[in-house]
């Protein structure tokens, strides 16, 4: 299957919740692990940047790598601009993912309906820091490809909320065998699910 109708699909599953109009609440996070200095290890990890990375299905009782996700040219010329344009030298890379997901938390509007056909076909990236439209799928997809071409082992998750009712997608990174957990949510739903970068058990292992 090419990556557009693979991208498509994925984009569909997550339009499917949209279309029904639901409010998603906040979830818990599973498996929490005593606290590491994770300012630390994020300025101070090795960087090794990629133009790909895995969606892990976590729906089941064992994970497993359904889909890759492919970084293109365009993606590169957004993020470059993105960054030239919002941060500045005195940042560490800490500072940067922070200001990424609050920016994409409260820039994004959470797209519905037509509004979501606007963008199922776009990247990640040209949907939420061009269009400025998404749902769960794009924001944290859009964060997760950002911190891939950054050079961080990150991960996209398809998984169930409330008792297998709702589809979610979210993504974590693994650090020299920590995995953190992070969720970019929208300021914009009356449940807001914007999550810092949590230590937990990794879920795809």
């Amino acid at each position: 299957m090419g990556y557009t109708l693979r991208r498509c699909a994925a984009a569909a599953l997550c339009g499917a919740v949209a279309a029904l109009n639901l409010s998603l609440p906040v979830f818990a996070v599973q498996g929490a692990v005593p606290t590491p200095d994770a300012r630390y290890d994020f300025n101070h990890c090795q960087l090794a940047p990629h133009d790909s990375y895995p969606l892990y299905n976590i729906k089941g009782d064992k994970p497993y790598q359904s889909d890759t996700f492919y970084i293109s040219d365009d993606d590169r010329r957004i993020m470059d601009e993105f960054a030239a344009e919002h941060f500045t030298d005195d940042m560490t890379r800490y500072d940067k993912l922070n200001y990424l997901a609050d920016w994409l938390n409260k820039n994004v509007i959470y797209a519905q309906g037509d509004l979501y056909n606007e963008i199922i076909a776009d990247s990640w990236v040209k949907a939420c820091f061009e269009k400025k439209l998404g749902q769960c799928l794009q924001y944290n997809g859009a964060m997760a490809e950002f911190m891939a071409y950054m050079g961080y082992d990150v991960y996209m998750l398809e998984m169930w909320l409330e008792e297998n009712s709702k589809q979610h997608f979210r993504a974590e990174v693994n650090i020299d065998g920590q995995a953190y957990s992070f969720e970019v949510g929208n300021a914009h739903l009356e449940y807001d699910m914007k999550q810092g970068f949590s230590p937990v058990k990794s879920s795809i292992e």
